[in-house]
C-alpha cells in the first residue's frame, strides 16, 4: 500500500483512490470495501459520496458503500497528516506567486515570473501559468501543448526535483572514490572490489544521510547491503 499512500500525499481524491483499490493497486487483487469493513471503520450507514466516473463493476448500494469507506480513509489520512494539506495551499500561493510575477522564499524554493527556482540555481518553467474558463491552473507543455497543473502537483513537482538535487549532490561526492555504476530512482549502486565493500557501503550511508546545506533540517536516512549481483543486494 505505500503507492496507495505516496498517491494520497500527492493529492488522490475519493473516485481515483476508490478506482485503484477496485481496479487492483499495482498488480495486487482488488480491495472491495463491503458493509462488514465500512462498520469496523466506523463508516456511517447512510454515508454518501459522489461516485461518478468511479470504475468498476461494482454497482448500486455495493458502489456506495465501497466509495463511503475509501472516503473516510482520504479523509483520515489528511486528517492524521494534517502537514501535508497544509503544503498543498502553500503550493498553492507559490503558483499564485508564479503567475503575477513575484519574487518569494518558499523554503529552499522560490518564484518569479512563471519558474520555479531549485536550490541548485536550475529552475522549473511553467510557461504561460494562467487559468482557464474554469479556474483551473494551466500552462504551456511540451510542443504546446496546454497542461494542468494544482497545487497537490506542484508539491510532487517540487518533491521529485528537490530529491534529485539531493541524490545529484550525493553522487558527486561518493563518484570520486567509487565508481556509480547504476542509479534507480533514491538508489545508488557502486561496483567496487570486494575488499572495499564494506568501507563503500560505510561512505555512501554517511553520505546519503547527511542534510544538504541549503535544507539543514532535512531529515535524510539511508540504508544498504553489500552482494556480487544487483538482485542480490535488494
Amino acid at each position: 500500500m505505500h503507492n496507495c499512500i505516496l498517491g494520497l500525499g500527492y493529492g488522490m481524491g475519493v473516485r481515483a483512490f476508490s478506482t485503484l483499490l477496485a481496479s487492483g493497486p499495482f498488480g495486487m487483487p482488488p480491495i472491495l470495501f463491503d458493509e462488514q469493513i465500512a462498520e469496523a471503520m466506523g463508516v456511517y450507514e447512510n454515508a454518501y459520496v459522489d461516485t461518478e466516473g468511479v470504475t468498476t463493476k461494482l454497482e448500486g448500494h455495493a458502489l456506495q458503500v465501497h466509495c463511503a469507506t475509501a472516503k473516510h480513509l482520504v479523509d483520515m489520512y489528511r486528517s492524521v497528516y494534517n502537514h501535508i494539506p497544509q503544503y498543498w495551499r502553500t503550493c498553492d500561493g507559490i503558483l499564485r506567486s508564479m503567475h503575477s510575477g513575484a519574487v518569494r522564499q518558499y523554503g529552499c524554493v522560490s518564484t518569479s515570473q512563471d519558474r520555479l527556482h531549485l536550490p541548485n540555481g536550475l529552475s522549473l518553467h511553467y510557461k504561460q501559468l494562467t487559468k482557464d474558463n474554469e479556474d483551473n491552473w494551466v500552462y504551456t507543455g511540451k510542443r504546446g501543448v496546454q497542461t494542468y497543473v494544482y497545487s497537490a502537483k506542484m508539491a510532487e513537482n517540487i518533491t521529485q526535483a528537490v530529491s534529485r538535487i539531493v541524490m545529484s549532490e550525493a553522487m558527486n561526492r561518493v563518484s570520486p572514490y567509487y565508481k556509480i555504476v547504476l542509479t534507480v530512482h533514491d538508489e545508488l549502486v557502486c561496483c567496487v572490489p570486494e575488499a572495499q565493500g564494506q568501507e563503500c557501503l560505510d561512505y555512501m550511508i554517511a553520505v546519503m544521510s547527511e542534510s544538504p546545506s541549503w535544507a539543514e533540517h532535512l531529515p535524510l536516512a539511508a540504508e544498504g547491503s553489500i552482494s556480487t549481483t544487483y538482485g542480490g543486494a535488494k
